[in-house]
């Protein structure tokens, strides 16, 4: 969840039939579908920053980027990250601030599991400060 300007943007994924998908909620009501995933990667947390909703995903490595306005719509295809050289199959997603969320990995459940996997890690956003992998 995020407040800006005053406004909550509160967000809930699934893995429907036919897609994975986001659901923006609104008024305690899950409102229509705000973007859909016909490729089914997994959705499974996610965090809405001020200016994006970043979903990680459970079938495929790293993370899904959706840039949005201040109204809380998504203005563009969603941006990967984090595929090669990062953390693998991520799942549960918890935002701290407009900087930083928590993302527990799933590598051990089908992945490519390391001897520290699975693991909790912080996520900096790119210009919300230092810290690496670990």
């Amino acid at each position: 969840m995020s407040v800006v300007g005053g406004r909550q943007k509160i967000w809930v994924t699934d893995w429907a039939a036919n897609a994975d998908v986001v659901y923006r909620v609104t008024a305690g009501k899950l409102g229509e579908v705000a973007w859909n995933w016909p490729d089914k990667p997994g959705v499974m947390g996610c965090a809405s920053y001020s200016d994006n909703l970043t979903v990680t995903t459970s079938k495929t490595p790293g993370m899904q980027t959706l840039s949005m306005n201040a109204a809380g719509a998504f203005t563009g295809k969603p941006e990967l990250t984090m595929q090669e050289n990062g953390y693998g199959r991520m799942g549960p997603m918890e935002m701290l601030n407009d900087s930083a969320s928590l993302v527990g990995t799933v590598n051990k459940a089908g992945g490519q599991p390391l001897s520290s996997d699975d693991r909790v890690a912080i996520i900096v956003r790119e210009g919300g400060g230092g810290g690496g992998k670990d």
